[in-house]
């Protein structure tokens, strides 16, 4: 491989990755969200629940007096001094003997332990001013402390600053802004609070899908299918609420998001039986409630679409469903002719789609798994495919019974229906093995339910000129 097809399978990779990402927090979303929530509402509880404090902030400024004072030297090297004084200073105002002072002057009930605690010294690097902030439960109490501290330490630099043989001081500190009362309070910051938990909530929230998605059980998305059975999937079908509770796409018009999907199966389907070799197809899932009638409900209807004649025939024999979506008479069908009960040809029965015909279920057998064994059965479907150009079986779950099985050896080939968040890893596999067992083809999957991830359905199927060209040549497969 040529370093520009690694740049390129590096690529390829890297995008893989990255929308396989997007897909777990996509899917996880309401769970970031929760988690970004409760990490907000946590942050305000802690807030609710802290004491109120208040800040008052009083401005010092250093200056020093240099031997060269009143020229441009002398100037240069004050400033200089003052500037490494105002870091002493800094430390000197939690001192002992500062704090002391401060509490005596103005009288307050506070130790010296919590009145250090509260102080805060800052400087401005480059200047000679010093700020010194008081941060207590009571407003008036952190006005007097940070006044307190201020005076006190202007007025000990004095005795700090004076030469041993007396004379002026070398430096003095003066109150330049003393502080104010300020009655909004400082601490809990209620909204910055709220806005950091949310965020660690949110970060969290991302960590823990995650981490779900590593140990998720469940079958997601084609690559999931693919990696883990190998067998291509032949369409993914998004959750389309114009379906509605009869699981029927709309086909009319160009259709719907679902109705392309199933157009796809069928296109997929035909380039499969070129040669006409894939006739009969049994649909099938490992467990119920996974889209195998809606999807064989649908490929009949897209295959009745092209003109070609299509038969739906209801083989599940133990919770069939196909007579009462197609609102037909459900008491008469499969059984009967299988039992010998009646001709097939008073048991076959129109529906208002044209080309689709329904062979129901017909009453329920206490051997369902005998008599779709039979050479009966056999000769049924080889005589629906020679009248019509489809036969499509609607078949029950592979895992629960062994009733799909037996029907499958007649068919031309197998499509397995998965639900995506629904259908369990290894329940997949457990259905390939079952499969396996027989020498039909496992034709492809079909992954129903997928969670629509922008757009990427929404084209206009009818609008599209390369959508027409590979519709005009799929009619040609299946004529």
């Amino acid at each position: 491989m040529d370093s520009q097809s690694q740049f390129s399978a590096r690529i390829g990779s890297s995008a893989n990755a990255l929308h396989s990402a997007v897909l777990v927090v996509v899917r996880g979303w309401w769970i970031i969200v929760l988690s970004g929530l409760l990490g907000a509402v946590l942050g305000l509880g802690w807030c609710f629940l802290q004491t109120p404090k208040y800040e008052s902030t009083a401005t010092l400024y250093v200056t020093s007096v240099s031997e060269g004072d009143g020229d441009a030297q002398g100037a240069y090297q004050g400033s200089l001094a003052s500037q490494q004084r105002v870091a002493s200073y800094a430390k000197l105002a939690t001192s002992d003997v500062i704090l002391a002072q401060a509490l005596e002057k103005d009288g307050l009930a506070i130790d010296k332990t919590e009145a250090r605690a509260s102080i805060t010294t800052t400087t401005e690097p480059g200047t000679v001013l010093l700020s010194i902030a008081a941060l207590t439960p009571s407003p008036y109490d952190s006005q007097s402390l940070a006044n307190g501290v201020a005076e006190s330490l202007a007025e000990y630099a004095v005795g700090l600053e004076t030469p041993m043989g007396g004379g002026a001081p070398l430096a003095k500190l003066t109150v330049v802004s003393p502080a104010e009362l300020e009655m909004s309070s400082a601490s809990p910051r209620f909204m910055r609070t709220a806005a950091l938990a949310l965020v660690a909530g949110l970060i969290l929230g991302v960590a823990a899908v995650f981490v779900r998605n590593r140990f998720d059980r469940r079958v997601w998305s084609e690559s999931d299918v693919e990696s883990l059975i190998g067998t291509p999937v032949l369409t993914s079908v998004p959750q389309d609420k114009s379906m509605g509770g009869a699981g029927s796409a709309i086909f009319s018009e160009g259709g719907s998001i679902a109705a392309e999907s199933y157009r796809k199966l069928r296109t997929s389907l035909g380039f499969l039986g070129v040669e006409g070799s894939v006739r009969k197809l049994l649909v099938t899932s490992g467990r119920a409630a996974e889209g195998k009638t809606t999807t064989s409900s649908n490929l009949a209807l897209a295959i009745a679409e092209m003109g070609q004649r299509v038969v739906l025939v209801d083989a599940d024999l133990r919770k069939p469903s196909v007579a009462k979506r197609w609102g037909v008479n459900g008491s008469v069908g499969f059984t009967n002719y299988l039992r010998g009960d009646a001709e097939l040809s008073e048991l076959i029965q129109r529906t208002e789609v044209e080309h689709l015909d329904v062979l129901a279920a017909g009453s329920l057998p206490p051997n369902p798994a005998e008599l779709l064994g039979t050479d009966r059965a056999s000769e049924l479907f080889d005589h629906l495919a020679s009248v019509y150009d489809y036969v499509i079986v609607d078949s029950s779950p592979v895992l629960p019974v062994s009733d799909t099985l037996l029907a499958a050896q007649w068919m031309d080939g197998i499509v397995v229906v998965v639900r995506s968040g629904r259908t369990m890893i290894p329940e997949l596999t457990s259905v390939q093995s079952e499969l396996d067992q027989i020498p039909t083809r496992v034709l492809g999957v079909v992954l129903n339910d997928v969670a629509r991830q922008g757009d990427s359905y929404q084209y206009s199927y009818y609008g599209d000129p390369e959508l027409i060209r590979v519709d005009a040549d799929d009619n040609a497969r299946f004529q």
